[in-house]
């Protein structure tokens, strides 16, 4: 009986550690509603962005799942290290807030780099601030766009 309870109790040790395997090195695709969808690496995902829509896709098993990408919160990778450094504990957290057709970065590091990308990867605007700093959106067409701040990077839509 000792022994069943020891090997019982090793057993249910083992479980988180086998369950953080299983999710680790993967990719995880968080839609606005619906369930996530996680693909390890060793399925060899892929995601493709076309026009207003996002793919991903795996190679084993046969996998292919279209979104568009008003309809995708994130995707993220889960236990991989991507080469992003952490945030800095000691930075204030950089804000947006839009008034009208003026988006505001607010808490902006000293010399901050601020660009704003189209979809298609052209650079829009590309500029450095402190503090504070406004775009008109006015000048731009509505949809979706990529703001980088220094290493943060914001999905932004108007």
């Amino acid at each position: 009986m000792k022994r069943i309870v020891v090997f019982i109790i090793a057993m249910l040790a083992l479980v988180p550690g086998v369950m953080a395997q299983a999710q680790g090195n993967a990719l995880k695709v968080v839609p606005r509603s619906g369930d996530p969808v996680l693909l390890l690496f060793s399925q060899k995902p892929q995601v493709q962005f076309s026009g207003t829509s996002l793919t991903v896709s795996a190679e084993n098993p046969d996998f292919t799942q279209t979104y568009a990408i008003d309809d995708v919160d994130r995707f993220e990778f889960v236990g991989a290290t991507v080469g992003i450094d952490a945030p800095e504990a000691t930075q204030p957290e950089i804000t947006l807030s839009r008034s009208g057709s003026v988006l505001t970065v607010d808490n902006l590091p000293e010399q901050s780099s601020l660009t704003l990308y189209a979809l298609d990867g052209r650079t829009l605007l590309s500029t450095r601030a402190s503090g504070q700093y406004s775009i008109s959106l006015s000048d731009f067409t509505p949809g979706v766009y990529v703001l980088r701040v220094n290493k943060n990077v914001i999905k932004i839509k108007f």
